[in-house]
């Protein structure tokens, strides 16, 4: 007989075990093949459970579960030892003052049980498996358990609070070798030292002086890497609530359009959050590189789909090539590539205003089951001065210093850093009204029966 079966349990005793709850809702929601919609909601309303829980009660845990006794679903389960709800009715109804989260998340699953007494209350939130039509088996639990250990074993964000503790340390550390400088100089500054000894002691305390900075720099890497992630966490929760209010079917067409530009702004503040995050991985030797099958054709394509409605709306034409000999399957970090190729194909549409872009793929080099694969995107728009291009790819720098396009001239930089960290390069070719062309190489793999030789 079918029934309720464990994947995971996790204590809620900080704030940072209900940061870790949420991000294994989103993983184990993303394995059982729930869509990125989904996941947010689900994710945004055990947020909101174990919030509560941590808030109101003691002894809080959240227990990840399938259960396939009518229907498959994929559900977390919210348990405390709390005074339990007096009113559930009014629970319910969100008539509860310090409830009203509570409320909105029923919404946010399709069901939503509550079990309360004197002892505690257990909350029941469950996401229907639209893909599934069979019950769970055995081998297919020890699969999702084992993929999700590996999961958690390669998620960093368990370690935030950690970090930051450890941060706090070292800064009050800082602080407090910096006083005690402080009192050496004053000291030095009071004997009636011999010149040797006054220029040792400049000396010594530049050698401290550019340590210090060194170390602060470090430091300061490591902070905005960390406070991203813990902005990001409330910041995906306004999302998913803004994106729960713009598909609302009762709200007037007013209050709509002012949910989908609350969603919009949320979403663009997001990605620049997440650049920045991605930036600072990388700047201090943390982003790693992942390897799966994916189609260097349908990459293209999926890119020129995102922007093809963008596109009708300024009347350029988007056009794909691909050379024949580019392989149909590869093996390689296709999120990164297909950050670099939105990137770049963003800023093609934002500086051209009529004419077409171009997306093209073609194969550089090719060696038995090793490939190197040049992309690039070209557009006819306003184009670049020559002695512009040189600070392109420069960290917060833009040509027109942001007066005129805006942004915060992140994207490109980033973009060259992951193009270095896959082991290739980029380079843009451009000329003043005449576009340009942005191309970046890639070395890949093949699937290992497909020759990667050039035909």
């Amino acid at each position: 007989m079918n029934a309720k079966r464990t994947l995971l349990t996790i204590r809620i005793e900080g704030e940072q075990d209900v940061i870790v709850v949420r991000r294994r809702t989103k993983q184990i929601g993303q394995l059982l093949g729930l869509t990125e919609s989904e996941q947010t909601k689900l994710a945004t309303a055990v947020l909101e459970m174990s919030r509560n829980a941590l808030q109101f009660a003691k002894d809080s845990s959240a227990v990840f579960f399938v259960d396939d006794v009518t229907k498959p679903f994929f559900g977390v389960c919210i348990e405390d030892k709390g005074p339990g709800i007096k009113d559930i009715e009014k629970f319910l109804e969100g008539k509860v003052n310090h409830c009203r989260g509570l409320f909105g998340a029923r919404r946010m699953v399709d069901r939503f049980d509550v079990d309360t007494g004197d002892q505690g209350t257990t909350i029941y939130l469950r996401k229907l498996l639209h893909s599934r039509a069979h019950a769970f088996t055995t081998s297919e639990i020890t699969e999702i358990s084992e993929s999700l250990a590996k999961l958690v074993q390669h998620t960093s964000t368990d370690e935030v609070y950690s970090q930051n503790q450890e941060l706090l340390r070292i800064l009050e550390e800082l602080q407090r070798k910096q006083e005690e400088l402080d009192e050496s100089l004053r000291r030095e500054q009071d004997l009636s030292v011999s010149l040797e000894n006054q220029i040792q002691a400049r000396t010594n305390e530049l050698l401290y002086a550019r340590d210090d900075a060194m170390q602060a720099n470090n430091l300061k890497s490591q902070f905005v890497a960390n406070i991203s992630h813990e902005l990001r966490t409330p910041l995906s929760s306004v999302v998913g609530l803004a994106e729960l209010l713009a598909t609302s079917p009762d709200m007037s067409k007013d209050d709509k359009e002012l949910a989908e530009n609350l969603l919009d702004s949320a979403k663009k503040l997001l990605v620049m959050m997440n650049n920045l995050l991605d930036f600072t991985r990388i700047d201090v030797g943390k982003m790693t590189i992942e390897s799966t099958q994916f189609s260097p054709r349908e990459l293209l394509a999926n890119v020129m789909t995102q922007y093809q409605d963008q596109a009708q709306r300024k009347s350029i034409m988007l056009f794909l090539e691909s050379a024949f000999d580019v392989p149909d399957k590869c093996f390689g970090d296709e999120k990164k590539i297909m950050h670099i190729l939105m990137s770049l194909t963003k800023n093609a549409m934002k500086f051209t205003n009529s004419g077409s872009i171009r997306l093209s793929v073609s194969v550089e080099h090719a060696k038995d089951d090793s490939i190197k694969l040049k992309m690039s995107v070209t557009d006819t728009g306003i184009g670049i001065a020559k002695h512009n291009q040189n600070t392109l790819f420069q960290p917060f720098a833009q040509v027109d210093g942001g007066k005129q396009f805006g942004g915060t001239g992140l994207g490109l930089s980033l973009t060259k850093s992951y193009v270095t960290l896959l082991g290739g390069e980029i380079n843009v070719i451009s000329e003043p009204n005449r576009g340009s062309t942005f191309w970046f190489t890639v070395p890949l793999q093949c699937e290992r029966n497909t020759s990667c030789q050039i035909k």
